[in-house]
C-alpha cells in the first residue's frame, strides 16, 4: 500500500510519561474508506485503489479531509484534521486480456491491408484527462528479426477510449508481396507496444505470434507460369501452350506432358486434366490422359491431311475444385516422304515406232506438298538397255531414243527409272523397273 505523509506519532505526543497513543481514522468522512492508518505509528496509507473517476484516489486533482483520532491508554483523546492532496503521476497503459491474444492468425490468401486483430490498452489517466491517448507499434522479435515483415499497427480513435490499434497486413516496404503457407516463413514472432502521451510517456508490451494459415490456391500449368513471354490464344483468350509433333509417328507416341503445379502440398499428385472443348482435328488425332496430362497420338497424323486448327481447351482442376484453363495448340511438322511408284512398269510397244515417239507415261505420286511433292524422273544409265530410251525429267514421258527397235534383233528391254522429289535438304527417291516388250511389225 502507498504511504501518505509522515507517521502522525511524530507530531502527536502525550504529556504523560510512558503513555502511548492509538490512532484511528473516522469512517464517516467522504473518501475515508480508501485510507487506513497504523494504530501505533499513525502512518496513513492508501488501502483501496479500486475506485475510479473523479474524487477517488486515482484522481490527481482530488483531496480528502480525514479526521484522525489519537487516544491514550486512559481513554483521553484528541482529533486532528489531516488534509491529503493527491498528485498526478502518469500511469502506464495496460493491454486488455481479451485483445492481447498469444496467437493471431492470417490466411495466406489475405489481401493487402486486411486487419487481423483489434488490440486495446487501457490507461487509468484517461478517466481524469480525456487528452490522454495511446499509440501502437509492432516489431519483429525472436526468429523474425532480420526477415521480411509485412505487419503494421494502425491506430483507431474510439469514443470513450484513449485509442485502439489494428494489427494490419501491409506489404508495401516489407520485402514481401504475398504470404505463403507452403513457404519458409509461416510464423512471425512479434512484440506489440502501446505507448501513452504522458510525461514521461509510458508503455506496455505484448509478445505474440502471427501464424499463416493455409488457403486453397488454384493449380497452374508450368508452361504458362514459366514462360518468359506468355502467349495468349487470340480465339479463346486463354494462355496458350504450344506443342508440336512430326507427322507419321506411331500411334501412341507421346507428344508432350502438360506439367502442372499446385501451391497446396495436399493437392500434388491429385490434379486432373480435362479437355472441355476441342477442334475436329484434335479429336481425330490426339488424346490427353486426364490423370497424368500426357498428350499422345491417337491416330495416324498426316500433315497433308490436317485441314484445320489442332486445338483444345484444357482445364486443370485440384481436389478443392479450383481450376485453371489453357489453350493447347498442336503444330504438326511436315516430314519429307518417299515418292510412290510401281516396283515394275510393264510396257508394250511396236518395233515400228519412230525415234522420239512416246511409248509410255510413267506414273508416280508424292504425298508431300510444294518442292517436296514435285517429282523428277531419271533413267538409270548403269542399265545397258537404258541407252535405247529417253525420259522427260518433268513429265515422266518415256520415249524411244535415236535408234529404231528391231523385233528380229531384240524383243525385250529392261532398265530402271528413279523418281526423285525436290526436297532442298534431303531429296528422297523411289525406283521402278521398266519392262519393255517389243511386238513385230511388217518390214517394208
Amino acid at each position: 500500500a502507498t504511504t501518505v505523509g509522515s507517521p502522525l506519532d511524530t507530531v502527536c505526543t502525550d504529556p504523560d510519561e510512558d503513555d502511548s497513543l492509538q490512532f484511528a481514522v473516522a469512517g464517516n468522512v467522504t473518501g475515508a474508506a480508501a485510507f487506513a492508518i497504523d494504530p501505533s505509528s499513525g502512518q496513513l496509507r492508501i488501502a483501496d485503489t479500486s475506485g475510479t473517476g473523479a474524487g477517488t484516489v486515482k484522481d490527481g486533482a482530488a483531496w480528502f479531509a480525514l479526521t484522525v483520532t489519537a487516544t491514550d491508554r486512559g481513554g483521553l483523546f484528541a482529533t486532528v484534521l489531516v488534509i491529503v492532496r493527491m498528485t498526478d503521476e502518469n500511469s502506464p497503459p495496460v493491454f486488455t486480456a481479451a485483445s492481447a491474444l498469444p496467437v493471431f492468425k492470417v490466411a495466406e490468401s489475405a489481401p493487402n491491408g486486411i486487419q487481423l486483430a483489434l488490440l486495446e490498452a487501457k490507461d487509468e489517466d484517461y478517466f481524469f484527462d480525456k487528452a490522454v491517448t495511446v499509440s501502437y507499434a509492432v516489431q519483429p522479435t525472436g526468429r523474425s528479426v532480420g526477415k521480411p515483415f509485412p505487419f503494421v499497427m494502425v491506430r483507431q480513435s474510439v469514443s470513450g477510449s484513449p485509442g485502439k490499434g489494428h494489427l494490419t497486413l501491409q506489404y508495401q516496404g516489407s520485402g514481401m508481396t504475398a504470404l505463403d503457407f507452403e513457404g519458409l516463413q509461416t510464423e512471425f514472432d512479434v512484440i506489440i507496444t502501446a505507448t501513452d502521451n504522458g510525461s514521461p510517456s509510458l508503455s506496455a508490451t505484448h509478445t505474440a505470434a502471427i501464424q499463416v494459415t493455409d488457403s486453397s490456391e488454384p493449380p497452374s500449368f508450368d508452361a504458362v507460369t514459366q514462360a518468359s513471354t506468355p502467349v495468349t490464344d487470340p480465339v479463346s483468350r486463354l494462355p496458350a501452350i504450344d506443342v508440336s509433333t512430326f507427322e507419321r509417328v506411331q500411334i501412341g507416341t507421346v507428344v508432350s506432358v502438360l506439367h502442372a503445379s499446385d501451391p497446396d502440398a495436399t493437392s500434388q499428385g491429385r490434379l486432373l486434366w480435362n479437355v472441355v472443348s476441342q477442334s475436329d482435328m484434335f479429336a481425330a488425332h490426339f488424346s490427353l490422359n486426364k490423370y497424368t496430362g500426357v498428350l499422345t497420338t491417337a491416330a495416324d497424323v498426316n500433315y497433308e491431311a490436317i485441314t484445320g486448327p489442332v486445338t483444345a481447351t484444357v482445364e486443370l482442376s485440384d481436389p478443392t475444385e479450383l481450376t485453371a484453363r489453357a489453350a493447347l495448340r498442336v503444330t504438326v511438322v511436315d516430314v519429307n516422304e518417299y515418292p510412290v511408284t510401281a516396283a515394275e512398269t510393264p510396257v508394250t510397244t511396236s518395233e515400228s515406232i519412230a525415234p522420239g515417239d512416246v511409248v509410255h507415261m510413267l506414273q508416280a505420286q508424292d504425298p508431300d506438298w510444294g518442292a517436296r511433292g514435285t517429282l523428277r524422273y531419271e533413267l538409270n544409265a548403269s542399265w545397258p538397255d537404258a541407252a535405247w530410251f529417253r525420259v522427260d525429267p518433268l513429265t515422266g514421258a518415256l520415249s524411244l531414243g535415236p535408234a529404231r527397235l528391231d523385233w528380229e534383233h531384240d524383243t525385250y528391254y529392261e532398265f530402271g527409272v528413279t523418281v526423285w522429289d525436290r526436297d532442298p535438304e534431303r531429296p528422297l527417291s523411289a525406283r521402278t523397273v521398266v519392262q519393255v516388250s517389243v511386238t513385230n511389225a511388217s518390214d517394208v
